[in-house]
Formats: structure tokens, sequence, C-alpha cells
């Protein structure tokens, strides 16, 4: 049996609705265990004796049946969110989990995506990608970052993401490990 996060993409924004007990319901009909979700931005852990592969493409299908759109879910297991956390190169520049994010990806960013990003004129924002995982670094937070407001994903050619911010990261993690 192996524990995963789905994370999902755009949920709960831009008036596309999923409410997490109806969503928590999806996935027990789908037939996996100890589900749980955390906030209403579309955070899920359980388990399942599928592969991640099986898993991502039964959970979107479900998905569009059950609420009548396409949400697409960047799928981790406990090693590999154990793996992006070990790995943030920002981890540990300050105590305010609001200025360090995780993006999720479905695929590595390129090298040259990452390049063009960090040009921005950002006032001390950064970004850093390893593997499928992209750091973000924004010491005024996301919400007043100039290049999360910049950052757009068809213009540099950035793979499909969802970002989460460090403390709901961590908090994955831990409710993953009670699975």
């Amino acid at each position: 049996m192996t524990a995963y996060i789905a994370l999902f993409h755009a949920l709960n924004v831009g008036g596309r609705k999923a409410p997490m007990a109806e969503l928590r319901q999806m996935l027990d009909r789908l037939g996996y265990t100890g589900v749980k979700t955390y906030i209403q931005s579309g955070n899920a852990v359980f388990a399942s004796d599928d592969d991640a592969a099986n898993v991502t493409a039964a959970i979107e299908a479900g998905f569009e049946k059950s609420f009548g759109y396409v949400s697409k879910v960047m799928l981790r297991d406990r090693g590999e969110i154990e793996t992006a956390i070990a790995q943030s190169p920002y981890a540990g520049r300050t105590d305010d989990h609001k200025q360090l994010h995780v993006g999720f990806c479905a695929e590595p960013p390129a090298k040259e995506a990452i390049a063009a990003v960090n040009e921005i004129e950002s006032g001390g924002d950064e970004i850093t990608a390893i593997g499928t995982t992209l750091y973000m670094f924004a010491p005024e937070g996301l919400g007043r970052s100039k290049m999360a407001d910049k950052m757009n994903q068809k213009r540099f050619g950035l793979p499909l993401m969802t970002m989460r911010n460090w403390r709901t990261t961590l908090i994955l993690r831990d409710m993953l490990q009670e699975i």
C-alpha cells in the first residue's frame, strides 16, 4: 500500500467549486483508504495499492465525472514529498512560511524557462527548480510577489504546476505520515 498526496490544480478558484467533503467521498468511491483533505485548495492524502499513473488517471476521470470540469492532479508519494522538502534551497532563510513556496510540476521545468523567470525584476524573489519541483522564495509573500504576478506558464514555457506554501507542504507531509 502506498500513501499519496493528490495536489489538485486550480481548485476552488475562478468559480470552479469542489467542496472537500465531496472530494473525500469521490476518493472513497474510487477505493482509496485513509482519505483526508486539508484546506479548500485541493489537497488530499490517502493510500492505494495501485501505481501512481493509474491513481492519477482514476482521480482525474473521477473528478471530471463528479464535478463537471477538469482539474489536473500532481500526485506525490511519501518519498517524493520528503525529498522535495529536504531539497528546498530556501528552507533555512526564514521562519515565515508565507515567504516559501513549493510548485509541484507535471514534468521538470526547462532550465531556460527558470532562467527567463529569474530575469524578471522581482524585488528579491527567486525560483529554483530541482526535478519536478519548483521552489520560490518571495520575501514580500506570494500576494505581493512581482515575480509571481508576471510568471505565466505559457509565456515562459513552464510545465503545468500547482503551488503550495511551505506550511501547507509540511502539514501535508505530516498527514501523509499518519496513513
